[in-house]
């Protein structure tokens, strides 16, 4: 049975259903390169009118371009929530290992739970940690 974290974790780092449009996308753009190649072939094997060419060839192009597209914004976003993911288990794993409060700086404990720091303008610090989480202080 899932805990309550497990099912946040999963909720936030899931990459399942991206990855399954990304799969469907590669599909999608393996099936448009076959018809742009038709489209190529046909043209030059068969007389045509080539505005209808050019208009078909356009299309799938287009149709080619977009699902690529989004393909890229896939693979970057399933990279990102993994690379999310292994932080987080690092951050809690870190944490996990500390059973009383720390009694003085910790270097290492820093550097794991700290990714950046962030000063404005007004001289306020912004802290943000390796699960994503900021505190203004």
């Amino acid at each position: 049975m899932k805990s309550d974290f497990d099912e946040i974790e999963d909720a936030i780092f899931a990459t399942a259903d991206l990855e399954k449009e990304a799969a469907e996308l590669q599909g999608e753009m393996s099936i448009t390169a076959e018809l742009i190649e038709k489209c190529v072939d046909d043209n030059a094997h068969r007389k045509q009118d080539q505005t209808e060419h050019k208009a078909c060839y356009e299309t799938l192009a287009d149709r080619y371009d977009k699902a690529n597209s989004r393909h890229a914004e896939l693979l970057e976003t399933i990279a990102d929530r993994k690379a999310r993911r292994r932080a987080a288990e690092l951050f809690l794993k870190e944490v996990v290992k500390r059973k009383a409060p720390l009694d003085e700086f910790d270097e290492q404990f820093w550097y794991t739970m700290v990714d950046t720091v962030m000063v404005g303008g007004d001289g306020r610090l912004m802290f943000r940690f390796k699960d994503g989480t900021e505190i203004e202080g």
